[in-house]
């Protein structure tokens, strides 16, 4: 039987999951399988295509063999495939292309990343999908987390701290396998996922063993720190806080005009 707090995820008929590029999927996999088992309408949006390090047809083809495992039509699939580097000025086509997208489908349950300040691109992913939830008036909005902290110090699969009474998904057996063939479809990531395994002990042990989700009752304020230490301030691109705080004013500049 499934627990109450559970069946929070499971009461909408057709929903949407944003993601900043590939690979994200990962972390909520099981619930994607889940939705589609029970018949419900699920479709994927990668805002890009992780073309940073040059790979970006790897990268969809690594989607496209996930989804096999999902469940997941490709008709389901879509990219907007923005460049990695110029998300930051061009919220405001992700925010409009994502609106025509729900509003097609008739979404009813938006899922995607929280704001946690471990990748500026999880984070621009997570203010586009709270505008679209705002603007396309979407009525329940699910948040998963990625990762936060600093490189080498990360915490992966797990919500930063300030986040209370997640809603938690346990694995069966069968669950835990799918996760590991989705993992394994993301062969060009290897690296990275090996270096979030080293920084925490136990973060393959929570990947395979249960997904997190948080149903939102209120709004993310974006324009508060995620957390005191910024994760991807440390990291070698030196994306900033302020940065962020800049696309996301263009972005209001562009909604006003």
């Amino acid at each position: 039987m499934m627990a109450m707090h559970e069946s929070k995820l499971f009461g909408s008929r057709r929903y949407l999951f944003l993601f900043a590029h590939p690979d994200d999927d990962l972390y909520c996999c099981v619930l994607m399988k889940r939705l589609v088992d029970e018949g419900k309408s699920v479709k994927l949006l990668y805002l890009t295509s992780g073309d940073a390090g040059g790979a970006k047809r790897e990268r969809e083809s690594e989607v496209f063999r996930s989804i096999t495992h999902i469940g997941v039509n490709r008709k389901s699939v879509l990219f907007l495939r923005i460049p990695e580097k110029k998300l930051p000025n061009t919220l405001h086509r992700a925010v409009a292309s994502a609106v025509r997208v729900v509003k097609s489908c008739g979404t009813d349950c938006a899922v995607g990343h929280d704001y946690e300040g471990g990748h500026e691109g999880h984070d621009l992913a997570s203010f586009c999908l709270s505008e679209v939830v705002r603007l396309a008036e979407i009525g329940a909005h699910i948040v998963f987390p990625v990762y936060h902290g600093p490189p080498g110090k990360r915490r992966g699969a797990r919500f930063k701290p300030v986040r209370k009474d997640p809603i938690i998904l346990p694995f069966t057996g069968k669950d835990r396998a799918l996760k590991e063939a989705v993992l394994n479809c993301y062969v060009s990531q290897k690296e990275h996922f090996d270096g979030l395994g080293g920084s925490t002990s136990d973060y393959f042990d929570l990947l395979f063993s249960r997904e997190l989700f948080s149903l939102l009752s209120a709004p993310i304020d974006y324009r508060s720190r995620p957390m005191e230490e910024v994760g991807y301030e440390l990291h070698r691109n030196r994306f900033t806080f302020e940065k962020f705080q800049l696309a996301l004013n263009k972005y209001r500049t562009h909604l006003s005009q």
